[in-house]
């Protein structure tokens, strides 16, 4: 799941996970809040994994730019790495930009298909 802050829907599904018994494996993607109107939360991260710990759950965290094809991959192995087999997966991701169908460019229409779509696929 794609958490990049502290607060919000994912961030608050992860800490309910972990206080149910969950570990749980995160991901984030920090040029994509960099590029929105609430930029980057500095230390989210290590907040979230704090937080997610504070229930004794085993976590971590994986920067993941979902765009590109490889990291659905690498994402699978450094998890499995980190806290062995993955036992459930929730998907919680997307490209989201302020733009219209007229103003949005080719590039920003084949990351969202990218992020949105193929990602998922993994």
């Amino acid at each position: 799941m794609g958490v990049g802050r502290t607060v919000g829907i994912v961030a608050g599904i992860a800490r309910r996970l972990a206080a149910s018994g969950w570990d749980v494996a995160f991901t984030c993607w920090t040029p994509a809040d960099e590029r929105m109107t609430w930029g980057r939360e500095p230390g989210a991260t290590d907040a979230v994994t704090e937080a997610l710990t504070q229930h004794e759950a085993a976590t971590t965290a994986v920067e993941a730019d979902l765009a590109d094809p490889d990291t659905p991959a690498r994402i699978y192995d450094e998890v499995e790495r980190d806290l062995g087999g993955i036992t459930a997966l929730m998907m919680c991701h997307c490209e989201s930009v302020d733009s219209g169908l007229l103003d949005t460019t080719v590039e920003s229409s084949d990351r969202h298909f990218a992020v949105s779509a193929r990602a998922t696929g993994c």
